[in-house]
């Protein structure tokens, strides 16, 4: 098995921008898929009784707001 210098010696690797930029890419696409998910919370939760009125009309407010 051949050995590694720089894991023998403790040195890190240096980091490449392409590296560098890679993870704040990451970063960057996992952030936003959050505030997405966020989002879609938010809009479906201001829309609950609206959506629970058209699907569900002649049912009670607790029964139209959580269950079918």
């Amino acid at each position: 098995m051949a050995s590694n210098p720089a894991f023998e010696t403790g040195a890190i690797p240096p980091v490449t921008s392409f590296d560098r930029k890679a993870k704040i890419w990451s970063v960057v696409g996992v952030s936003s898929g959050n505030f997405l998910e966020m989002y879609d919370s938010m809009v479906f939760g201001y829309y609950t009784k609206d959506i629970g009125n058209t699907l569900f009309p002649g049912r009670t407010a607790l029964v139209r707001s959580c269950c079918p």
